[in-house]
């Protein structure tokens, strides 16, 4: 009943709706967002689009066609059937954010100590500007080259023995190493979860990993702007982390870095029996450069809402570069939690 209610207040008929280009890319950037009930702002709106507006977006939203399906409330652009209480909601998980991104500056100034820790990234939500209740730290590690599996057994131990093991402080959702930067699947989900990521410590390594994607500004080039760029601070080494890492012989660690990655992979098999072969690749990627590990596949999930969206909503199916969402490199990009 919902998508024929928001079909009909569209045109009034079945008929497609007469949506410019630019009208299109800006529908189909807030109906994306609205599947996370996350009416944007003006800024950010402007920041996610696929190419330029040509005139003011204000005017281009409260004039004309799109006037009947969106409405600026507050600041903030969300879908006219959506109840005025999403604007409330998302200024309440701001204010939430606001107090997680307390603990998360601790996080980036503590783990920057840790051996083979590069550069640590909040992904997820909150690296959007808000949290919900269910909201936890989402960390996002760049770790030297050929270390990812040391430096997850360490995260995984500490956070087990002084956090016990709870999700609420941070989840260790995402690993690469520093050889490998850049993503060899393109699409419009990984992009913004990308160009979204906010660092807590490594930017210099931060700015490298954007450069080596600088692809995303095919689908979000207004996305990384200077002005959103902290200077580059705490880059270098810690002396902690230096003596810490000078203990042990490159070979053994080799070998450690090996060892501990059959492990994770024989364990998650062990853990998701129900998972087939391919599910198991998606939900947990696992090589000696990138490791994820996503306990369930809600992207299959997220995409066929926002087909429907689009469908409801008289949009075409974002083409190439805008669209073309692939599930292994979204998994790897880090999804932030859906609402149903």
């Amino acid at each position: 009943m919902f998508r024929i209610i928001i079909a009909m207040s569209i045109t009034g008929s079945m008929e497609p709706a007469p949506w410019t280009a630019e009208q299109e890319n800006i529908l189909r950037t807030v109906l994306y967002f609205d599947l996370f009930r996350h009416p944007l702002s003006l800024g950010e709106l402007e920041r996610f689009l696929p190419s330029p507006v040509s005139g003011e977006l204000r005017s281009v939203i409260e004039h004309g066609p799109l006037a009947s399906v969106l409405i600026l409330d507050k600041g903030y652009v969300r879908i006219a059937v959506r109840s005025k209480t999403i604007i409330e909601e998302r200024e309440h998980k701001e204010r939430r954010a606001r107090k997680l991104w307390r603990i998360a500056r601790f996080l980036g100034i503590a783990l920057r100590h840790i051996p083979y820790v590069r550069c640590v990234c909040v992904s997820g939500e909150l690296s959007k500007g808000v949290a919900s209740s269910s909201s936890d730290i989402d960390l996002f590690v760049i770790t030297a080259g050929g270390r990812i599996w040391v430096t997850r057994a360490i995260l995984t131990a500490i956070k087990k023995v002084l956090f016990l093991n709870s999700k609420r402080y941070f989840c260790l959702n995402h690993f690469i190493d520093e050889d490998h930067l850049t993503f060899g699947d393109r699409n419009i989900y990984t992009a913004l979860e990308i160009v979204t990521l906010r660092p807590l410590c490594g930017e210099k390594l931060y700015r490298k990993y954007l450069q080596a994607n600088d692809w995303t500004r095919e689908y979000v080039p207004n996305a990384i702007q200077d002005a959103h760029l902290t200077p580059p601070r705490r880059d270098s080494q810690s002396y902690v982390q230096r003596c810490m890492e000078a203990l042990f012989p490159a070979a053994l660690v080799d070998r450690w870095d090996m060892q501990l990655f059959e492990f994770w992979t024989r364990l998650w098999r062990r853990r998701y029996p129900e998972l087939s072969p391919e599910a198991l690749r998606h939900q947990f990627q696992s090589s000696r450069f990138i490791s994820t590990a996503y306990g369930q596949d809600m992207l299959a999930r997220v995409m066929a809402r926002y087909q429907e969206l689009l469908i409801e909503f008289r949009c075409a199916p974002p083409e190439k570069p805008s669209g073309g969402i692939s599930r292994t490199a979204s998994a790897a990009a880090g999804l932030w939690p859906t609402y149903s």
